[in-house]
């Protein structure tokens, strides 16, 4: 939770030596383990690649597993979301 008490959201994929966390709301964090993760180097332009390769990981993950259709209508949504006619 942040401070102010609101709910924020993550998703974090994690590598031998790397860890990856993907935020909503704030800045993405990107830790290189050994150094424990104190020092958040999402920014460090060194470890550019291995960022983009997690972040396309994490992505390809969530479209592999994100798929289920309701079988009935879901409330939340608008009549325009479902486009009946």
């Amino acid at each position: 939770m942040k401070e102010d008490g609101t709910h924020t959201k993550a998703a974090m994929i994690r590598y031998k030596d790397y860890k990856y966390v993907m935020r909503l709301y704030e800045k993405d964090e990107f830790y290189v383990l050994s150094e424990g993760e104190s020092v958040n180097r999402i920014d460090d332009e060194k470890y550019k690649e291995i960022i983009t390769e997690m972040k396309e990981e994490l992505l390809l993950w969530y479209m592999k597993t994100c798929d289920i259709v309701p079988k009935t209508y879901d409330d939340r949504f608008t009549d325009e979301f479902y486009r009946i006619t």
